[in-house]
């Protein structure tokens, strides 16, 4: 589903986020995700999407990688938008500051983005 049936929020979000700097707008998305303030996706799971690995089972192959919440805040509203899996961040004994700013940097072109934030 990811943003399927709702473009209009997609596109009128996504236009905002890009007069924010990267790392705040990122900030931002995984606030909003972890209050669930999201359009929930509605469709159905369908059997043609669902994949097995590892003895694991999953509604769909398109997952979000731990970089993105590495706090594990977000995982409900990045469900609620239909991701098949969501990985969180690791899990370490003290907090680790990561790399120097900047580190996340949108690709525009390609309409992707690059988190550098670092597992140090």
């Amino acid at each position: 589903c990811l943003y399927k049936q709702d473009e209009k929020f997609y596109r009128q979000f996504m236009s905002f986020m890009h007069f924010i700097d990267p790392e705040d707008a990122h900030k931002l998305a995984v606030k909003l995700l972890q209050y669930r303030i999201n359009p929930r996706c509605s469709l159905p799971d369908y059997a043609s999407t669902r994949v097995n690995i590892l003895n694991r089972s999953f509604t769909n192959p398109v997952g979000v990688a731990a970089g993105f919440d590495k706090q594990g805040e977000a995982v409900l509203g990045l469900q609620d938008i239909g991701f098949g899996f969501i990985e969180i961040g690791s899990i370490t004994p003290e907090p680790q500051e990561g790399n120097p700013r900047p580190r996340v940097f949108r690709l525009s072109e390609d309409e992707a983005v690059i988190n550098r934030y670092g597992f140090n």
